[in-house]
């Protein structure tokens, strides 16, 4: 027997009669027309249905409407003017972190989540947290460089350097060198008056003691990145 919903979706409160095992996804793209909310496994696996729900990622196509009667729903298109999501499209476009565009809308909800829960996390850990969404075009590297550059933005900008004196300038690493042959090579950073050419920055008033180029990883000739050792100059 057919029930009716009351869902908020995109800030918008909507009202929908279904029947009780209708998924979400349904809900969404049959009977609100946002189709930016993709269907692919239907099992809950491949993670390109993922939406928000009360602000937390959810598998739309294994989500009973039912059972999201009276919840707040965030679909790709209710993120328009999101300063995180408008960060996250940019970093995507940048690291080329999308092919077909399939599984994106998913991709983004959970970035969106990571870089709200996280205010740092290394690869390991963003390869972690998407796991529950798979790509078949990028290979994730693109993925994972475009939320790590939004997330080092994000402790950059809530986190200024401390000190007293002169302007200097605090490089943070925000990527790594999309154009080098080397992927899992770190990004270059060069200073030039306060511009970086690749990578964020930020004024502190005294330079930033111990935090040289030299501390950041770089390949080693065999396995995994290693800390290079600090030679001592500037």
């Amino acid at each position: 027997m057919p029930e009716t919903l009351t869902l908020t979706v995109n800030g918008e409160d909507c009202t929908v009669t279904v029947p009780p095992r209708t998924q979400l996804a349904e809900v969404l793209r049959d009977h609100l027309d946002l189709t930016g909310t993709h269907l692919a496994c239907e099992q809950g696996v491949c993670g390109a249905c993922t939406v928000l729900m009360n602000g937390k990622p959810v598998r739309s196509c294994i989500t009973y409407a039912h059972a999201c009667d009276g919840a707040v729903i965030e679909t790709i298109e209710g993120h328009r003017g999101d300063p995180v999501m408008d960060q996250l499209r940019d970093a995507f476009s940048r690291h080329h972190a999308l092919q077909c565009g399939f599984c994106t809308p998913g991709m983004l909800a959970t970035a969106r989540d990571i870089v709200a829960r996280f205010d740092t996390a290394d690869e390991a850990t963003i390869r972690h947290e998407l796991s529950g969404n798979l790509c078949r075009c990028t290979g994730y590297v693109g993925i994972v460089g475009a939320i790590s550059e939004v997330i080092a933005a994000k402790g950059a900008t809530s986190a200024p350097c401390p000190g007293a004196g002169h302007q200097a300038i605090c490089a943070v690493r925000a990527g790594r060198d999309r154009r080098s042959p080397y992927p899992d090579r770190p990004a270059r950073l060069r200073f030039d008056r306060g511009r970086l050419d690749r990578g964020q920055a930020q004024l502190c008033p005294e330079p930033c003691a111990g935090r040289r180029l030299a501390a950041f990883p770089r390949p080693g000739p065999r396995g995994p990145l290693h800390p290079r050792r600090d030679s001592g100059k500037p």
